[in-house]
């Protein structure tokens, strides 16, 4: 089997493209690189992260709207 050929172990599949948009935002270095930096650490990818922030941030912002009912 030529060499590039083989499947790695390591590959994660991507998902088919056009399923979830892709969305462009400017990040300073300094945040970026130290986020990249821990969701390495923590076997985890930077969508992961990401997305699971702006989960974070929609919920306390839905408990902000109920407070403020």
């Amino acid at each position: 089997m030529i060499p590039w050929t083989q499947p790695r172990e390591e590959a994660v599949p991507r998902p088919r493209t056009g399923v979830t948009p892709i969305r462009h935002v400017r990040v300073p270095e300094r945040i970026w690189s130290e986020v990249a930096r821990i969701a390495r650490e923590d076997g985890r990818t930077m969508t992961g992260v990401v997305l699971e922030a702006l989960d974070r941030y929609l919920a306390w912002h839905k408990r902000q709207d109920k407070r403020g009912e």
